[in-house]
């Protein structure tokens, strides 16, 4: 039933309660979910979203109310992070970024005759992921500028060059626009309404926005095989299947059994491989892309400095 609202449960503050304790909670919930229908609807409301996306009092109420709740574990939340997973977490965090800007950066620096690329996408990337980090009153936060982002502003380029405007002022403008209907959705607790949505808006969203990263690659390569030399072009392809493959290959080990084929590989071994699976797939790659200088040439990204 897509009118139903979908079962959430909010994020807990690091160590306030156990796993088990949650998972019981849930499995709790959800059955009493199925068999009470008639049941009072603030009730499973407070249930599904619990205070979050209540009203509070006042302008601004609801970021305040973030603030309170998320300051007393602030501290905590930075001294409990540093685990033997930090890194291998923090590498594929930032390699997963770090990629996706440099594919969006390339795409939007061709579409807009270099008005914005490499240099505007990784500067706000960086600026806004530390900002964000530091003060985003959550466990986590990624921050990249996203497939959506991206072909809004394509469309703006296409109506400057129709409305015979500047292309950055406008951009510049737009943004001052939506700055200022965000800071009125902060402040109104608007966004409190999207309890209303069902799971089809996130699934639909979620869909365009990862298709947009499959499509720009597939047609990466096929551009690549049409203009470029024969050899060249499929130099390039197997680089890119061998990183595809080599990531899915490694992230599987992890759930390998100890009576699998790999079993001569400790399970350490094989957690550590699958934690580290995008770095050493990405890292390998690119040095096997510089093993054949002077006999096959890879189509490099021309990053200004």
């Amino acid at each position: 039933n897509l009118a139903s609202p979908p079962i959430h449960f909010p994020s807990l503050p690091w160590g306030s309660r156990s796993l088990m304790a949650t998972v019981e909670e849930k499995e709790t919930l959800v059955s009493s979910r199925r068999r009470s229908d008639l049941g009072n609807k603030e009730q499973l409301f407070r249930a599904d979203y619990g205070e979050g996306l209540k009203r509070f009092p006042g302008v601004f109420g609801g970021i305040v109310d973030d603030f309170q709740r998320r300051y007393a574990d602030y501290w905590t939340d930075v001294e409990q992070g540093w685990t033997q997973k930090t890194l291998s977490a923090a590498l594929q965090m930032y390699l997963a970024t770090f990629c996706s800007t440099i594919a969006l950066a390339s795409s939007i620096q061709r579409r807009t005759n270099s008005q914005i690329g490499f240099s505007e996408y990784l500067l706000m990337n960086g600026i806004a992921g530390m900002v964000h980090a530091a003060f985003g009153c959550q466990p986590l936060l990624i921050l990249r500028p996203t497939g959506p982002i991206t072909l809004m502003l394509v469309q703006i380029y296409a109506l400057a060059a129709t409305a015979g405007v500047e292309f950055l002022p406008l951009v510049a403008w737009t943004g001052i626009g939506i700055s200022f209907w965000m800071t009125v959705i902060a402040a109104t607790e608007f966004s409190r309404h999207i309890a209303m949505l069902t799971t089809f808006a996130h699934d639909a969203f979620a869909c365009f926005v990862s298709s947009i990263y499959v499509v720009d690659g597939i047609t990466g390569v096929i551009n690549r095989l049409a203009d470029e030399e024969v050899p060249d072009s499929l130099f390039a392809l197997l680089i890119s299947l061998y990183l595809i493959l080599c990531a899915l290959v490694l992230t599987n080990l992890r759930s390998q059994s100890d009576a699998s084929w790999l079993s001569f590989i400790p399970k350490r071994t094989r957690h550590l491989l699958a934690d580290y699976a995008l770095g050493l797939a990405t890292i390998t790659a690119t040095a096997i892309s510089f093993s054949s200088a002077g006999r096959l040439e890879v189509d490099r990204l021309d990053i200004p400095g």
